[in-house]
């Protein structure tokens, strides 16, 4: 019963790091408007001081998974979250371009071992009956944490100022990185108990199929990542016309869905047998979502429906993570997931600067971004999709059914069938 405990202990912990991360790294789109105006930065500076936080996220990804198959999760895990504290606590005091990209990138260092560390904890503190079960509850703490990270981070930027709003949230992960010192421990491996060598980590990266799932990976979230962290919030106050703190609402209509989204596609991809075709259905769904988002016009209540059937679509993201699982051993997991899950800070660091100097380029010399600007700016993120479904194409097909509607279909048939010919 103390083992359990002392699981819970740790798995929660593991679970507030995720949460924090997002509240790091989603909040300059908060603030993107005040930033603009009060320390003068044009579109390309605040994509560039955004992406900052993707060049180490991506960078210490691959690291991540590393250094914590090597030693005690322990001292990564209070090492990592007292990083992206002090990067927080030094973003809310600096007034200088400089210090703020190098705050972003101490963020992004520490934020780069939390979606490992937890996977990393997952796989020593539980068994594999509730692997699966655990594990999942990564995407509803990230999306959460994402959501928390929009409208009420709005809300409590707009009660205190954003400052010290930024101070509040660095106290809370000091306190979190102290919690991780005096209670994350290792444990036993239940049912891991071989660290990789040099060779498996290198066939990992070499392995065609995870180059094709870390560029998925990349294409497929980046978008909501943008969204939700950069340049979703200005654009709809312009759509809109309405506060920041209002319109953070619709992104957390976004993340909601996601956390929705992951674990209802991941049911559905255990009854259908077919990944693939499910992906690529997603796909379809959130390209037409967000073309209608940004080009039509549509109400406030449309807006929240689109949102979440657009975050729901995407949270069968997390279905390439099952087929990570099955192209690669068991003992690589880690390094796999992280060199994977770096796809996003790739894309997404090349995504958020290259927007803000197009929204540069299209707008009137010393006018404020207009709402044509976003929409020519942003175009490229549904097309994200179409880039997404082609990788998906190029994805192994394990153990999966070529035609699952289909043979869902016939095998109700025949079952029928089977009824009739007792019956008679």
């Amino acid at each position: 019963m103390k083992k359990h405990y002392q699981a819970l202990i740790v798995l929660s912990i593991c679970f507030l790091f995720l949460f924090i991360k997002y509240l790091a790294q989603l909040f300059p789109s908060l603030i993107n408007n005040d930033l603009t105006q009060q320390f003068l930065l044009s579109g390309l500076q605040i994509g560039i001081l955004a992406s900052s936080y993707y060049y180490s996220y991506t960078i210490m990804q691959i690291i991540s998974g590393v250094v914590l198959d090597k030693f005690d999760i322990r001292i990564p895990a209070f090492l990592s979250i007292l990083t992206i504290a002090i990067g927080l606590f030094g973003f809310a005091h600096t007034d200088s371009f400089i210090s703020m990209c190098l705050y972003r990138v101490l963020m992004g260092i520490g934020c780069s071992f939390a979606t490992t560390l937890y996977m990393k904890a997952a796989t020593i503190w539980t068994s594999e009956k509730t692997f699966t079960f655990i594990s999942s509850l990564l995407a509803t703490a990230t999306m959460l944490g994402a959501a928390v990270g929009s409208e009420p981070v709005a809300l409590l930027f707009n009660k205190f100022g954003w400052g010290q709003g930024l101070a509040f949230i660095a106290y809370l992960g000091f306190a979190l990185a102290i919690l991780a010192l005096f209670f994350v421990k290792s444990g036993k491996p239940i049912h891991l108990k071989t660290t990789a060598s040099f060779a498996e980590i290198k066939n990992v990266v070499f392995n065609r199929s995870n180059l094709w799932l870390l560029l998925y990976s990349g294409v497929t979230f980046s978008p909501v990542v943008i969204l939700g962290g950069l340049w979703g919030v200005p654009f709809l106050q312009l759509k809109y016309n309405e506060s920041a703190t209002h319109v953070a609402f619709l992104i957390s209509i976004m993340f909601i869905g996601h956390a929705v989204g992951s674990p209802t596609w991941a049911l559905l991809s255990t009854a259908l047998r077919n990944k693939k075709q499910i992906m690529m259905f997603a796909n379809a769904i959130s390209f037409l979502s967000l073309l209608i988002i940004l080009f039509i016009s549509i109400t406030y209540l449309q807006a929240e429906i689109l949102f979440f059937i657009f975050g729901f679509c995407v949270g069968s993201f997390m279905l390439s993570f099952d087929i990570c699982r099955q192209v690669n051993n068991v003992m690589v997991m880690g390094f796999a997931v992280a060199f994977i899950n770096s796809g996003e800070g790739i894309v997404g660091s090349f995504l958020e600067p290259g927007i803000g100097l197009l929204l540069d380029l299209l707008k009137e010399p010393g006018a404020n971004f207009s709402i044509q600007n976003y929409q020519s700016g942003l175009i490229i993120l549904p097309f994200c999709y179409v880039i997404s479904t082609l990788i998906i194409s190029k994805l192994p097909s394990i153990n999966e059914d070529p035609n699952p509607f289909k043979s869902m279909w016939f095998k109700q048939s025949l079952k029928f069938s089977n009824t009739q010919d007792m019956s008679s």
